[in-house]
């Protein structure tokens, strides 16, 4: 019997561990749980120290809302790649 995963992130989130998995014989089951829309943010302003991303959906919704314009923080930090 082979071991079976069901991967509950959006698709894209799921893209390198499924194959990770795949590659270990391992039966990905690809069933997302979640979905993300982007929508229109107001400007931060031009007054940052530092920018942090938390997620890949973060970073889309900084440039997204070209929120990058203007602004010019000494620190960029970001969790993850």
């Amino acid at each position: 019997m082979a071991l079976r995963v069901v991967l509950t992130r959006a698709s894209a989130d799921n893209e390198r561990l499924a194959e990770l998995l795949r590659c270990e014989g391992v039966q990905v089951v690809d069933y997302p749980c979640i979905g993300v829309t982007l929508v229109s943010a107001p400007p931060i302003g031009r007054q940052a120290d530092a920018v942090a991303f938390t997620s890949r959906n973060a970073v889309r919704g900084f440039f997204f809302n070209r929120l990058y314009e203007g602004l010019s923080p000494r620190i960029v930090a970001a969790v993850g790649e």
